[in-house]
């Protein structure tokens, strides 16, 4: 599959699109090149904080 590819190449699933595209949830992938501060990262809802962890945990995974 594409998506294990990119994460040989360092990219993780980092953003949520909720009801992005034809009204489906979409998992988007992307690769940071700079050293992440998790704590100014702000989220509004448990949710969001839920996501903050999940999203740090996978850009932690495939580095």
């Amino acid at each position: 599959m594409a998506y294990l590819t990119l994460e040989k190449l360092g990219f993780f699933f980092g953003s949520w699109l909720p009801h992005f595209w034809k009204n489906q949830d979409v998992l988007r992938m992307q690769k940071i090149y700079t050293q992440l501060n998790k704590s100014e990262i702000i989220c509004a809802r448990d949710q969001g904080a839920r996501m903050k962890e999940y999203v740090i945990a996978e850009m932690k995974r495939v580095s």
